[in-house]
């Protein structure tokens, strides 16, 4: 491919990467919103808000409810080892349609969540939180910026970050201070989709219970359906001397 061709065949497949961010972060902000009033304020990615529960817990001697919120943290855990050995392993396979094959497994999860919740016990949240989990290996980067979609903390430094960057670039007169407001609206735009997902999961749930589980589930399969048309997962890139931009790219695709 010519270089002209890689480029822009770069920047599409950038493209597609930041509309598909925004859509697993949304994902991820619906199972978070709904999972907290399904399982009686335990969250599901927000791993950060079961370590302090969890800590406040031991300190106070309720060993229940650090049981409680230390249960999802290792769903979570396994299922980011589960989701990151398997993206490797599919990588090394050269599956073109990596993307769907590890979505398939999230949406098993979440689907299994809503068959069993009748009524809801504690060793459900396995289910959600293992999800959860697999998503982060499903995109981890947008283009050279790394990417959560599932935990926003670092994304709102990024976002907060790249603003910084911009203005002084913009008052500097550099020419990167359209690319480092670029930078300010993806991870802005990241921490967006995951409130509004949020919000809307927790409202569906309000009013229509567990029901409210097929939002992330059809929007998970939206995604795996786009998948099969057009594979998300970069091709792998055609050999050349230059073995670290090789890297770089099927490291994108993970």
């Amino acid at each position: 491919m010519s270089e002209p061709g890689r480029r822009r065949s770069q920047r599409r497949l950038s493209q597609t990467y930041t509309w598909v961010a925004f859509a697993l972060a949304a994902i991820a902000g619906a199972v978070d919103g709904i999972g907290y009033i399904i399982l009686a304020h335990i969250f599901t990615s927000h791993m950060s808000g079961n370590t302090v529960a969890l800590m406040l817990h031991v300190a106070s001697g309720n060993w229940h409810e650090a049981w409680r919120h230390f249960e999802p943290i290792v769903a979570f855990f396994c299922g980011v080892f589960f989701g990151l050995a398997t993206t490797d392993t599919l990588l090394q396979m050269k599956l073109k349609r990596m993307f769907g094959a590890i979505a398939v497994t999230e949406v098993a999860l979440l689907i299994a969540f809503f068959l069993v919740a009748h009524p809801v016990e504690q060793w459900m949240v396995v289910l959600p939180a293992g999800a959860m989990g697999i998503q982060n290996a499903m995109l981890r980067r947008v283009g050279h910026h790394s990417v959560r979609t599932t935990y926003m903390t670092g994304m709102l430094t990024n976002c907060a970050q790249g603003l910084v960057e911009a203005v002084f670039a913009k008052l500097g007169k550099d020419d990167d201070a359209t690319d480092k407001f670029k930078d300010f609206l993806l991870y802005g735009g990241i921490w967006l989709a995951f409130a509004i997902g949020g919000i809307v999961g927790a409202v569906l749930q309000l009013q229509h219970g567990s029901v409210s589980l097929f939002l992330p589930i059809g929007g998970l399969a939206g995604l795996i359906l786009y998948d099969l048309f057009d594979p998300v997962t970069q091709p792998a890139p055609e050999k050349t001397d230059d073995k670290s931009e090789e890297a770089s790219s099927r490291r994108e695709a993970g």
